[in-house]
């Protein structure tokens, strides 16, 4: 498991997104990255805009190093001052929990 400080470059759809992610020593790297363990309603990305736009762009992500889905992007869970975006959304009827195991 890996804890990262990323910048949100873009929102792509419910449950995905581009962010530029902080190595440490410089050095960052631009990924897509998947929301893991989620299945979100077209209408959830209203809601991430609004809860990543508040926090101009910064989050964390908590990856697996051998998680990827079948088009290789990343699978995390992405924080947001503190929450889970991934829970919030499952909590909020935005998503659905799918077979992932975290």
């Amino acid at each position: 498991m890996y804890i990262y400080q990323a910048k949100v470059i873009k929102i792509i759809d419910s449950n995905t997104l581009i962010a530029d992610i902080d190595l440490g020593f410089y050095i960052t790297i631009r990924k897509k990255i998947k929301f893991f363990g989620i299945n979100a309603e077209i209408k959830a990305k209203k809601f991430i805009e609004d809860v990543i736009n508040k926090a101009d762009g910064n989050i964390i992500i908590n990856t697996y190093l051998d998680k990827k889905d079948r088009y290789g992007q990343i699978l995390a869970l992405v924080y947001v001052d503190g929450i889970c975006l991934n829970d919030e959304l499952i909590n909020r009827g935005l998503a659905e929990e799918y077979n992932a195991k975290r």
